[in-house]
């Protein structure tokens, strides 16, 4: 048990000055994995042949010392190709058919790096497919069952990397990769109370992440590692950009080396930090709010400067939030009708979860047109943006779509800059962790996340602090002044915040400029630094 509470820096040291063994710490991984991992649905497969990795070395590559990662354990999600083993996507059709290769992020890790292999995790039903990710909320499937939340079992783990999540924060992994298309990576982090860091598109490699239907350019999965702390993230992340080894499988990498000037940050520079409350969607939780206005107080203290930006009005009046979560959700629905989730499937039965939100989809485009007016009139208006997002567009229509984003993104950093902003800062999703299948009636949990990927700015997950009962006194008082009394959303994110979300963990997510990611780890482990969160409230795993 001692083993598995040491970071990953921790354990890669141990290894190297030979107290303890790469099959003693495989070996505590995988104990602790039958304690709480299989029962909880996490896990898709164990990776038997992880063994092999440390054989297959490539003498000819020289890989500095201080970067090896012997005695690293890590976990993949079921959507990163390992050869010998399915990549299923969470889909019956893609079971059987082991693959042939790794992924270049998993030949990075266990040819040079000499990490090994330890677990493949469940993901949601058809993850890969852009137009169903962004309604993903669980993680579930008919192969491997639905993952339960580590802090309480009524409780999704987040979709679609809901079993890295959980693997990770139930001490069953060191570190984990998933694959954030549309937060879903971000999301099961901050459900499950760890850390998840999305890189800027190009520094982590894409090859061998697998798909299960036609991504749009603008959606592109990001290699996510999840940890219980930031400073392991780094940890890892260092080794991967400064030895430059996924380059020789993938010319494409961006060949940024790992910046200590970003992120070490001596002396620690003062920022100008934006944040907001929420994405012009939907009203956030007073748990995820009272945790943003935790970490504002914290970095204020540090000599930062906070900066509350207005949602609707910039340099040039854009109603930037508001603008682009709905944006995000048109262009990755241009197909129609969740066609890409539909032939992903094979015939196989679509989860219970995605029913409503499939029958929504596959009406007319003019059955929608005529709908979205009534729905508008009656305060859906939630409910008349997927009817929207998920209307078929001509190639005329795709084209200005990708125009008006275009537009959109660099309106934005127009705006950024404008504010002169190093980061921002917002809640890590509306709500705390939802209980199992209310996903199929709050679709929008992600949608503070999906901008970022939008952007394809780099931005991290920090959890803060657990749900407490004064939150839930405040939610009560608001229900009483709530303004779209009609709103089904409404009406199910109130069910979702009863006493039984105690305990659960909030955390807040943070954002920088592209190919600044050292300095949104920087801060993010200043955040961590600061609250605490990993040694005061995860007392529950011991």
């Amino acid at each position: 048990m001692k083993l598995i509470r040491l970071s990953v820096e921790q354990v890669v040291k141990q290894v190297r000055d030979g107290h303890i063994t790469v099959d003693e710490v495989k070996r505590a991984y995988v104990m602790r994995a039958l304690d709480v991992a299989v029962p909880n649905n996490y896990i898709a497969e164990i990776c038997q042949l992880a063994d092999q990795a440390i054989r297959s070395v490539d003498v000819q590559e020289k890989v500095k010392l201080e970067h090896l990662l012997y005695g690293l354990t890590f976990s993949l999600s079921d959507n990163i190709s390992l050869s010998g083993f399915d990549s299923t996507c969470g889909l019956a059709s893609h079971s059987l058919k082991p693959l042939p290769d790794d992924a270049v992020i998993v030949k990075a890790l266990k040819n040079h790096l000499l990490a090994t292999p330890l677990f493949r995790s469940s993901v949601n039903q058809s993850s890969g497919t852009p137009d169903i990710s962004q309604f993903s909320s669980e993680c579930s499937n008919s192969l491997y069952g639905r993952a339960l939340n580590p802090h309480n079992k009524d409780f999704s783990t987040g979709g679609s990397c809901g079993g890295e999540a959980g693997l990770v924060a139930s001490n069953s992994i060191g570190i984990g990769f998933g694959v954030d298309w549309f937060g879903d990576a971000r999301y099961p982090a901050a459900c499950c109370g760890v850390a998840a860091f999305k890189p800027t598109s190009g520094r982590m490699s894409e090859v061998g992440v697998g798909t299960a239907g036609i991504t749009s350019p603008l959606c592109k999965g990001v290699v996510t590692p999840m940890a219980r702390s930031v400073k392991d993230i780094s940890y890892v992340l260092r080794a991967l950009w400064d030895s430059k080894v996924q380059q020789i499988y993938d010319k494409s990498v961006s060949p940024l080396k790992f910046n200590n000037t970003l992120w070490k940050q001596d002396p620690p520079k003062k920022m100008t930090i934006g944040y907001y409350f929420d994405d012009g969607l939907v009203d956030i939780s007073e748990a995820n709010r009272q945790a943003l206005l935790i970490v504002k107080s914290a970095l204020e203290e540090q000599g930062h400067t906070l900066v509350e930006l207005s949602l609707c009005s910039g340099p040039r009046g854009v109603a930037f939030f508001a603008e682009g979560v709905p944006l995000s959700y048109k262009v990755h629905g241009a197909r129609g009708e969740m066609r890409e989730y539909v032939e992903s499937l094979q015939g196989e039965k679509p989860i219970e979860e995605r029913q409503r939100v499939l029958e929504q989809a596959q009406l007319s485009n003019g059955f929608k047109d005529n709908l979205m007016p009534i729905l508008t009139e009656l305060h859906q208006e939630r409910m008349a943006m997927v009817m929207d997002a998920t209307k078929e567009r001509s190639a005329r229509e795709t084209v200005e779509l990708l125009g008006r984003i275009e537009t959109f993104k660099q309106q934005f950093e127009d705006y950024w800059t404008h504010m002169n902003l190093d980061a921002v800062l917002s809640p890590a999703g509306c709500l705390p962790a939802i209980p199992h299948k209310l996903s199929s009636e709050i679709f929008c949990l992600n949608s503070h996340f999906s901008l970022y990927n939008l952007l394809d700015y780099p931005a991290g997950v920090v959890p803060v602090k657990l749900v407490q009962m004064e939150d839930l006194k405040v939610n009560k008082k608001q229900e009483k002044n709530a303004v779209h009394q009609n709103d089904r959303i409404v009406e199910f994110m109130r069910l979702a915040q009863s006493s039984a979300s105690l305990g659960l963990p909030v955390g807040v997510q943070v954002a920088c400029l592209p190919n600044r990611d050292e300095q949104c780890l920087w801060l993010m482990e200043s955040i961590e630094r600061a609250i605490g969160f990993n040694e005061l409230s995860l007392a529950f795993i011991y």
